[in-house]
C-alpha cells in the first residue's frame, strides 16, 4: 500500500491520526462523520491546506508538520475518477452532492480508503480514510517532520492586512 501525506499544525501534532472533519463536515463527509484527508505526495497536501487558507501572509501561518502515514497492506483501495464524481465536484464552493456522494461508504465498513482525485489539482489523488472502519487501528504515522512553507506561496508580508 502507498504511503499518504498529511500536513498538520502544531497544536494538533500530539494526534496527528485524528480526523476532526466531523466538526463542521467537508468536501466529501458531512458534519458527524469523521474521515481523514491524506494526500499522494507532500506536495498535493501543501496545495490542499494552502487552499483552504489563502489568501494568508507568510506571518501569519501556523507551523507545519508533514505526517508520513503507512495504510494495511490488507486493505484494498477504491479509486475513482472524475467521470465517476458529481457535477460541480471541484468547484472551489464544494456543493452538498460531494458529501452525499460517499453515503454509502460511509455508513458502511467496505474499503478502509477511496482515492480521490484533488479539487484543486485534478490529476492528483486524496485519499480519504474512513476512520470507524476496523482497519484504521492498522494506520500507522511513519514519521513526522518539520515542513517549512516557501514564503512565495503566500501574501508577501508587506502587502497589508488581508
Amino acid at each position: 500500500m502507498p504511503n499518504v501525506f498529511r500536513l498538520v499544525k502544531e497544536k494538533h501534532l500530539d494526534t496527528p491520526l485524528a480526523g476532526g472533519s466531523a466538526r463542521r463536515g467537508e468536501r466529501w463527509n458531512p458534519a458527524g462523520v469523521d474521515v481523514l484527508y491524506t494526500s499522494s505526495s507532500p506536495e498535493l497536501a501543501l496545495v490542499e491546506v494552502l487552499a483552504g487558507l489563502m489568501p494568508i501572509r507568510f506571518d501569519e501561518l501556523p507551523r507545519f508538520y508533514l505526517i508520513t502515514i503507512v495504510l494495511p497492506d490488507t486493505e484494498a483501495i477504491r479509486v475513482y475518477q472524475p467521470s465517476d464524481l458529481p457535477p460541480g465536484w471541484n468547484a472551489p464552493v464544494r456543493p452538498p452532492a460531494c458529501q452525499a456522494f460517499f453515503g454509502t461508504w460511509l455508513e458502511g465498513m467496505q474499503e478502509l480508503t477511496v482515492s480521490i482525485p484533488s479539487a484543486v489539482v485534478a490529476f492528483s489523488a486524496n485519499f480519504v480514510i474512513h476512520r470507524a472502519h476496523l482497519a484504521f487501528s492498522q494506520v500507522e504515522v511513519a514519521s513526522i517532520q518539520p515542513f517549512t512553507v516557501d514564503g512565495r506561496l503566500t501574501v508577501p508580508v508587506n502587502y497589508g492586512p488581508v
